[in-house]
């Protein structure tokens, strides 16, 4: 049995939020939901993997992650963003993000990132294609 992980959420849409939640809780997982980051920090936890929109008007993944880390945390952490652009994508990665969603997104993107420390290569990976069935196979995954 897969271990049941803390999920939380920090997302500005209470709609989008209640439907990552119910995701979760529908993997098994406990879930708890956060409007913004100064929510979560109100309240700061201990453990569990955070999923954060990154917003730009905020600063991003490397504004938080680096709110956080003032205020002397670090959390395993998966970006998302209704629109994300490339140079956005990047920016989390450096920042340390651990992974970047589009949204929305159902099932199958919740139960890969609670798999948050396995690589994407790894062929037991729930998202991960089948070598014979990559669509380019002189290209490699951008955060292997």
């Amino acid at each position: 049995m897969e271990q049941q992980l803390i999920i939380r959420f920090v997302e500005p849409s209470s709609r989008v939020r209640a439907e990552l939640a119910r995701s979760a809780f529908a993997l098994g997982h406990h879930a708890e939901v956060y409007a913004d980051l100064g929510e979560l920090i109100d309240h700061m936890p201990e453990t569990g993997v955070l999923v954060v929109r990154a917003d730009p008007a905020t600063g991003g993944v490397t504004s938080l992650m680096n709110r956080l880390a003032d205020d002397g945390h670090w959390f395993p952490l998966i970006a998302t963003d209704v629109e994300p652009s490339a140079q956005r994508i990047v920016a989390a990665m450096k920042a340390g993000a651990l992974d970047y969603l589009p949204l929305p997104f159902g099932r199958p993107p919740v139960r890969g990132f609670t798999g948050a420390g396995r690589q994407r290569n790894d062929p037991s990976w729930p998202g991960a294609a089948p070598d014979d069935q990559s669509p380019n196979p002189d290209c490699q995954p951008v955060y292997s």
